[in-house]
């Protein structure tokens, strides 16, 4: 029950901060090992897939309309304008402004912040300017790091290039596609 707890208040803190992005993994790992998910495939879909699995290679290849050979580039390309690129949709990040909203909103600088207005309301400055001080110094600090650490991650995303081999029959060869650019 705890655990539970636990786990909806980090995936709503994820959400409120828009950074899941960084824990996709984590979520598509959670979702093969968490046992309350249903595995069950639909019964239209495994009905395809039986019936898929049971004809030949080539009563297959035409009812998904290819060929032993692969494609042309110009049904690929027709393909591509139907069904569009294949790629995840991606989240827009944060405005500067949003992401520094969220950097101060935590129970820490909430209470600093309580604390620097009581201290002020009670007329000791001292209290309220260190106060206010380390709320300024604990906010930009968290934005700073949590800024860079976004822009290091997007940096690694960038560098990574997923490549697939596909059959052209127009050119008879094999060509190395990016992954984004396949077709059904």
């Amino acid at each position: 029950m705890n655990l539970t707890l636990l786990k909806e208040f980090f995936a709503g803190f994820l959400r409120t901060r828009h950074i899941a992005r960084h824990f996709r993994r984590l979520a598509m790992l959670e979702t093969v090992t968490d046992a309350s998910v249903s595995r069950e495939v639909p019964p239209t879909l495994a009905q395809t897939l039986v019936v898929a699995a049971n004809s030949s290679s080539v009563q297959l290849l035409g009812t998904l309309g290819s060929h032993v050979e692969g494609l042309t580039t110009q049904e690929a390309d027709a393909l591509r304008v139907q069904y569009g690129l294949n790629e995840v949709e991606h989240e827009q990040p944060l405005p500067w402004w949003v992401h520094l909203w969220h950097c101060y909103k935590n129970p820490f600088n909430l209470l600093l912040t309580l604390l620097a207005v009581i201290s002020w309301l009670t007329e000791d400055m001292k209290a309220a300017t260190v106060i206010f001080s380390m709320v300024v110094l604990s906010t930009l600090l968290r934005f700073w790091q949590e800024s860079k650490s976004n822009k290091a991650a997007d940096a690694l995303k960038a560098m990574v290039s997923n490549t697939a081999t596909v059959l052209r029959r127009d050119a008879a060869k094999r060509l190395e596609l990016p992954i984004k650019q396949l077709v059904p």
